[in-house]
């Protein structure tokens, strides 16, 4: 996350060499859980198939 320009937070994330601009949030918080919905979209998939845990299995 980055706090760019008008006071408003950018979220992105990089996977497999690309760039996914995730937009401009008001608050931190928001852009944090932008983030984490696109990280568990983009990882999870890649993870189940290896046989690992995603974050919200125990």
């Amino acid at each position: 996350m980055s706090k760019p320009y008008y006071k408003l937070w950018a979220a992105s994330i990089t996977f497999e060499g690309r760039t996914y601009h995730l937009g401009r949030y008001a608050s931190i918080a928001e852009a944090v859980a932008a983030r984490e919905k696109k990280e568990k979209e983009l990882f999870d998939p890649i993870l189940i198939s290896h046989g690992r845990k995603t974050k919200e299995e125990p």
